[in-house]
């Protein structure tokens, strides 16, 4: 059996050996380091939009652009090259139009002159989402329909995108360009020195260089047991994010606002009830647990599971009640739409509602969002947004109470 704390207590004596070890990439400042840009999806994108800007301040026009399409052309077959590799270096750029997030594309660029579309997804981090590259193709035809069109999945490590229409460009072809255009370019010292930071950075950080690759093998190899232990109890993005929403939820529940026990939450579901829901749909007798354990004949549940329920508030009724509660529950859904549920169901999903702001993106940019905003801003984020679908709600309950007491009255 490994010993964990011998295995953890020899790593942290070599640390000094591996910080000298190291050095040569942490020892120094770097912008975009200061900037918290270097793992940062976001950022990525902007740098690269600015470098892409003919008439920016980089002074390098539509350079870049240019040896990008070549690397394009060059990479990929001549089905995905919508343009020769002559039209790429000998046509004038200069009209390029640069769009950041537009329909949520990453990176569109755009020349009206010479009557082409680049469509660039960023990858650092995180992982292709469904359906994502064919959605994002499926607007350019329609917006762009008379133009060239090249679609560009950009990623460290050269990662086959699942749409085939798509070609490939690597991290590494960008250091290539970057170091290309210093060489041949009498570029101004500033852009010259804020180039070569990033490109210092993509090779530390986005794993362009190959030094640093052997070095951590090896530190990997001699600290494997202690280094593992560390990587396995690291907090994914998911209990993370199920952590924020208890915080943002006991926030709330201070101000009376909700009932929250977090001892009936977990990392794929947070649970909490409102008052108004409460009077219309009192606790249960002390012999009914209900389906949490709790006495609620109902909760509303926050997904946090990942993929297309991420972001989601669900009303949840359980069938494990009393069968008045049961017929009642049933009687009043059914006359607001909600469609009917078969005999003897234990679970039934009433409504939904979306938060605000909190998708996959949000999710995977979690840590670097914590390190540049702080923990209580980020938290103060999702508070406002659960304040916003609350507002929702309580709308519902009073919708649903006008209902209740139709059905009481004509029961009298």
């Amino acid at each position: 059996m490994i010993d964990e704390k011998k295995c953890l207590k020899n790593l942290l004596e070599d640390m000094d050996d591996i910080e000298e070890r190291l050095s040569k990439w942490t020892g120094k400042a770097n912008i975009f380091q200061i900037l918290k840009l270097s793992k940062n999806e976001i950022r990525h994108s902007n740098f690269l939009a600015f470098l892409f800007a003919p008439n920016e301040t980089h002074n390098l026009s539509d350079e870049f652009f240019k040896m990008f399409l070549k690397r394009y052309i060059d990479s990929n077959d001549d089905t995905k090259a919508a343009i020769n590799y002559f039209d790429a270096l000998l046509n004038s750029y200069e009209d390029l139009i640069v769009y950041r997030e537009n329909n949520n594309i990453d990176i569109l660029l755009v020349s009206e002159k010479n009557k082409i579309v680049v469509c660039i997804e960023n990858k650092i981090l995180s992982s292709e989402s469904r359906g994502q590259l064919n959605k994002y193709q499926i607007y350019i035809e329609r917006n762009y329909y008379s133009y060239k069109k090249i679609f560009v999945f950009l990623t460290p490590d050269g990662n086959e995108p699942t749409n085939p229409i798509w070609g490939i460009v690597t991290y590494k072809d960008i250091v290539e360009i970057l170091e290309q255009l210093m060489q041949k370019n009498s570029m101004e010292k500033k852009v010259y020195y804020l180039i070569k930071d990033y490109v210092d950075i993509l090779r530390r950080d986005v794993g362009m260089d190959d030094e640093i690759k052997e070095i951590v093998r090896k530190i990997y190899q001699q600290h494997k047991e202690a280094l593992d232990l560390i990587f396995e109890n690291i907090p994914d993005n998911l209990s993370l994010m199920s952590e924020l929403y208890i915080e943002a939820l006991e926030q709330i529940a201070k101000e009376n606002e909700i009932i929250f026990d977090p001892k009936y939450s977990g990392k794929s579901i947070v649970r909490f009830q409102i008052p108004e829901f409460t009077d219309l749909f009192p606790d249960l007798p002390l012999s009914h647990p209900g389906g949490w354990s709790n006495h609620k004949m109902y909760a509303f549940e926050i997904l946090n599971k990942g993929g297309n329920s991420v972001g989601k508030i669900k009303l949840v009724f359980t069938g494990e009640i009393p069968e008045e509660y049961k017929k009642f529950v049933e009687e009043l859904m059914l006359t607001t739409g909600v469609k009917k549920k078969k005999e003897n169901w234990k679970w039934w999903n009433v409504a939904e509602w979306k938060i605000n702001k909190v998708n996959m993106r949000f999710i995977e940019e979690l840590y670097t969002k914590l390190e540049n905003e702080g923990r209580d801003q980020v938290v103060k984020e999702i508070k406002k947004s659960l304040e916003k679908n609350l507002k929702d709600i309580k709308e519902k309950a009073s919708e649903y109470e006008k209902i209740k007491n139709k059905i009481v009255s004509s029961k009298v």
